[in-house]
């Protein structure tokens, strides 16, 4: 993309996609605005997210322990006690016990990725283009809170470790922690051969920016809007004949239904850099979206004679776009939604992609009373 989305917005999106809009809420936005560097402005995040949370103390648990000790504890481990017993055992005797501590696995994953900012070259870099004061600031906190997990393993982080981590209602807290982990993990690619750290943007990645907007998109209308039931839907080709094993299955990325207006609609986002292509020095839009478009609309099985509107939803990149078409009974539009702005103007937009006119309404409630009248 031309365009690089602020680190705000990104992080305004990811509160979304997470189901975790109420941290977004609590996090106080505006006192970051000046801090647009990835690992930066995360590392900000992971401090004022932490704070409380070494307030209120650390989440513990029980953990399995087999130890030499002096006095019987738990359960008493036998055969590691005969197997190792002599003079210089002193009587002690091996025990299987459990003990509650803090060092279980979210706190691990916690201690392990200050670390590797703390050690990051990348965060150095980025705090060099910041204010100097609040470079210091800002890797003194991070020290801080460091020390409060010495009682805490340093472990080796991997994809799939984030993902063991279970959540409930008392430890809630660590959800967006550990996501916030997750994120610069998957970001922070450690070097082995030079023992650096290597940088890949998240807002540099298409892919995860396009899943990123597609979850976005979808998560806000069901967060703001769930009695328009948004949903990812599948849609069953209308072939009469054939192996239909064979067809690949059609899912829309966001799936509305306006029962008010009697409005289908099917929303497909694409993070492109540009919605169209230049042919003959011409722009025209890019045609492979829009036979996708036009396959859900006409494959939808509407019985109940909903009004169809499909549109094609991209990140504005410095044109904004508002095109709307008709085919026989069903609306195709064309949009952008520009992510370089402030989240509320993001939030004014999308309820904009799917406001109807009043009169409009008013005019296809009329149109189904006279079909009605007539029958």
């Amino acid at each position: 993309m031309n365009f690089k989305v602020p680190i705000k917005n990104i992080y305004f999106m990811l509160c979304y996609s997470w189901n975790l809009l109420d941290m977004f809420d609590k996090t106080n936005i505006d006192n970051l605005k000046n801090i647009d560097e990835f690992y930066a402005f995360f590392s900000r995040i992971l401090i004022n997210t932490l704070n409380p949370l070494i307030k209120r103390g650390f989440e513990r648990d029980y953990k399995e322990k087999n130890d030499e000790l002096k006095t019987i504890k738990g359960k008493v481990d036998l055969s590691s006690t005969l197997k190792k017993i002599s003079l210089k055992t002193k009587g002690k005797i091996y025990c299987d016990y459990e003990e509650y501590e803090s060092n279980i696995l979210q706190n691990q994953i916690i201690k392990t990725t200050i670390y590797n900012l703390l050690k990051s070259q990348v965060l150095d870099k980025e705090l060099k283009k910041s204010n100097k004061d609040e470079a210091n600031n800002l890797k003194n906190q991070l020290h801080k809170i460091y020390f409060h997990f010495g009682n805490v393993d340093l472990i080796k982080l991997n994809s799939k470790i984030f993902n063991n981590v279970v959540f409930h209602r008392n430890n809630r807290i660590y959800k967006v922690i550990i996501r916030i982990c997750e994120l610069i993990y998957n970001n922070l690619l450690i070097n082995e051969n030079n023992d650096g750290h290597l940088f890949q943007a998240f807002q540099d990645d298409d892919k995860k920016m396009a899943k990123l907007f597609e979850d976005f998109v979808r998560k806000y209308y069901q967060h703001h809007r769930p009695e328009l039931k948004p949903k990812k839907e599948q849609i069953q080709w209308n072939f009469e004949k054939g192996n239909t094993e064979m067809i690949p299955i059609m899912e829309t990325d966001i799936s509305l239904l306006d029962k008010k207006s009697n409005t289908k609609y099917i929303i497909d986002t694409k993070y492109y850099k540009d919605a169209m292509r230049s042919n003959y020095n011409k722009d025209k839009f890019i045609s492979a979206n829009l036979y996708q478009l036009f396959a859900y609309l006409n494959n939808y099985n509407n019985e109940k004679n909903y009004q169809m509107k499909g549109i094609l939803l991209y990140p504005e990149n410095g044109k904004e776009l508002d095109y709307s078409y008709k085919y026989k009974d069903m609306d195709i539009e064309i949009k952008t939604i520009n992510l370089n702005q402030d989240h509320k103007n993001i939030k004014k937009k999308l309820e904009e992609i799917i406001s109807i006119p009043d009169w409009e309404i008013e005019e296809k409630i009329f149109e189904k009373l006279s079909i009605s009248r007539t029958n």
